[in-house]
């Protein structure tokens, strides 16, 4: 019993055959490659989607920075407009701020007369003089009369130039609002001018270097896809080997494909890294999954 159990146990040595073992070996290192083609054909899907992405955001960026600067423009031949509107309104304020100074200056110098002819009716009519019938011409004597006919045209007009000037400088404080609102505009135009370009700079430095990735990557995919295809077809030729000589052929044919295998998956570690350090651990992990 022991005898034919060591027997056994021989026979069942024997089928262990290196060959097998070693296609075995051949077959892993195909699933591994055939692995690396699958996530390099989803980062390739990755970066493509990121890239569309930049690409549609710097359009929208130099859209949003064509109507800024086109705001720009119409906000500086706006102010152009209105601040010789409010020159014209400043000046015709000041020209009626000068009338009623003007009028105003005349009255208190007929305000100083008439106090002056008040003074000497009142010392007229003091002095009892026959000449003027012991006082009662002196108002006539002195036309007091018509100096305060003069006042109160006077104080007509005033209040009229005063109007005028109250409305000069209404219209004046309008113009000058109008102005002040645009120049701030245009100061805070230019400002988001001057981000929205740095944001397309930022943008379109992120899309190069996305792009030339994209172009990397995608660079692998076909000899990835050839160097499947012909260890495929080595393996399944291996199978049906029996001949020592084409065994060997095949064995130095499967371990230069392995030699292949071996440098596609580093360089499918190298894109790994690649795309990682573009679009973020946590980008690509949530690209990935979909």
């Amino acid at each position: 019993m022991f005898l034919l159990s060591a027997v056994a146990f021989d026979l069942g040595a024997q089928t262990q055959d290196p060959y097998d073992t070693q296609i075995a070996a051949f077959k892993s290192k195909l699933q591994a490659v055939e692995n690396s083609q699958a996530d390099i054909n989803r980062r390739v899907a990755c970066l493509s989607q990121r890239d569309s992405q930049l690409t549609s955001q710097r359009k929208d960026k130099e859209i949003a920075l064509g109507k800024l600067r086109t705001q720009e423009q119409e906000l500086t031949r706006n102010i152009g407009t209105q601040q010789a509107a409010y020159d014209g309104f400043n000046e015709s304020f000041r020209s009626e701020q000068g009338k009623l100074s003007n009028l105003q200056r005349e009255l208190r110098q007929l305000e100083a007369q008439k106090r002056w002819q008040e003074d000497w009716i009142r010392q007229c009519q003091a002095e009892k003089d026959w000449k003027r019938l012991w006082g009662l011409t002196c108002e006539a004597d002195m036309n007091i009369a018509k100096t305060f006919g003069q006042i109160k045209s006077y104080e007509g007009d005033i209040a009229a130039a005063a109007k005028k000037e109250q409305i000069a400088r209404e219209s004046m404080d309008f113009a000058k609002s109008k102005l002040d609102a645009s120049e701030k505009d245009l100061t805070e135009t230019r400002q988001r001018a001057r981000e929205t370009d740095a944001a397309i700079t930022q943008t379109e430095a992120v899309l190069r270097t996305t792009s030339k990735v994209l172009s990397e990557v995608r660079a692998l995919m076909q000899p990835f896809k050839i160097l499947i295809s012909d260890f495929t077809v080595a393996l399944n030729e291996a199978k049906e080997v029996n001949l020592e000589d084409k065994r060997r052929r095949t064995l130095n044919s499967l371990s230069f494909f392995g030699k292949e295998a071996d440098a596609a998956i580093n360089k499918h570690s190298i894109a790994v890294s690649q795309t990682e350090k573009t679009l973020g651990q946590g980008w690509m992990s949530d690209c990935v999954t979909q």
